[in-house]
């Protein structure tokens, strides 16, 4: 896992750009023959969000090396996450686990300590069925011990959240495989303002961001550039088009929804709220005055049942007409209350809580990720 930590204001010395640049060319010449890499994930923590852009080619499948076109990115709710390495091969399905754990209750840490066990197993019986079957293709493919990332992300208490999963293969004196597990969990291990990460192949993107005197605003657009750098350095390994998946406090789009709640319902909004809704309070009164005046005719006509057969009135509806005029009078009062002020308060109320809940973002998205 390449790391860049970067502090929107800092700048770049000369020296550290000479040994960033000295280790990339280094990282690019140790990793030429190495196709597990075949991936490019840049990802970008701030405090308030999570930005993950990826590129589209699968090398790896299995004894094939047919190129394919793969998704790498997905998103379970509020939680986003990319998978780089061996991901999928035969009975082995990190995408799986991962939504399996994501459908779990607890803090986006201790899922990933749970999906890190769940992954253990299985990759690691994968991977020894593929020194013993492929000794060639694990020694060119693994020997270099990476062999699969899983990234998550998501927003708790208005903070982003960043769990990173490195997995490499190592070789025990005993000559079994064994499992390495490199953790990134932020904001634990993300002291900078802006921290850039890149996962799988990174030398030019690494190289490339030595020679920014400062990270640009355009955060989303720095990620898809970074990928894009790397596909035009490896393209064989490193393919278009670039996804690109943020979550944050609050999606752009639904912040300019929010917008009244900030500045408060004037009076024309509040006469439109009211308009809309005058056909249902309508509904209402026409039901109520229908009842007086059945309440009213059922009065009339026993009175006159009773003086046509001259005995004495036995019947008085005087308290149900009254109870019914009383009750038109409560509806209509208490409808013109929550029309005019208990609705657009409670619409103002909601926009503000969302405002504070977290948003799943495509920001560029191929069809083969729509599902």
């Amino acid at each position: 896992m390449s790391k860049d930590s970067a502090d929107q204001t800092r700048r770049t010395n000369a020296p550290m750009a000479s040994f960033l640049r000295l280790l990339a060319a280094v990282c690019a010449i140790l990793l030429a023959d190495a196709p597990v890499r075949a991936t490019t994930l840049a990802i970008i923590r701030t405090p308030d969000q999570v930005i993950i852009a990826a590129d589209s080619r699968r090398v790896w499948h299995g004894n094939e090396q047919r190129p394919q076109l793969t998704c790498k990115l997905g998103a379970h709710d509020d939680v986003i996450f990319a998978m780089a390495g061996l991901v999928l091969e035969n009975n082995f399905d990190a995408q799986a686990l991962v939504n399996l754990v994501l459908g779990t209750a607890g803090t986006l840490e201790e899922r990933a300590l749970v999906l890190e066990r769940l992954i253990r197993g299985p990759l690691l019986g994968m991977l020894t069925r593929i020194r013993y079957e492929l000794p060639r293709l694990f020694a060119e493919q693994l020997g270099s011990g990476f062999v699969l990332n899983v990234t998550l992300a998501t927003v708790r208490n208005q903070v982003a959240q960043l769990e990173m999963r490195d997995f490499y293969v190592e070789t025990s004196p005993d000559g079994s495989l064994r499992l390495r597990v490199v953790r990134v969990s932020c904001p634990t291990d993300c002291p900078h303002p802006t921290e850039v990460f890149g996962v799988g192949e990174t030398a030019a993107m690494m190289q490339h961001l030595a020679t920014l005197p400062q990270l640009p605003a355009e955060l989303p657009g720095l990620a898809v550039r970074l990928v894009e750098i790397e596909i035009a350095d490896r393209p064989a390994l490193v393919g278009p088009p670039v996804d690109v998946l943020r979550v944050s406090v609050m999606p752009p789009t639904l912040a300019a929804a929010a917008q009244p709640s900030e500045q408060g319902m004037d009076s024309g909004m509040r006469f439109q709220s009211t308009a809309a809704l005058v056909p249902q309070g309508l509904g209402v009164a026409i039901g109520v005055a229908l009842l007086v005046g059945v309440l009213v005719g059922l009065r009339r006509l026993s009175r006159d049942r009773r003086r046509s057969e001259n005995q004495p009135l036995r019947v008085d509806l005087t308290w149900s007409f009254r109870l019914a005029i009383l009750l038109v009078v409560v509806t209509a009062l208490t409808g013109s209350y929550a029309l005019m002020f208990i609705l657009p308060d409670a619409t103002e109320t909601v926009v503000s809580m969302n405002a504070d809940t977290p948003g799943v973002e495509w920001l560029q998205r191929k069809p083969a990720c729509a599902g």
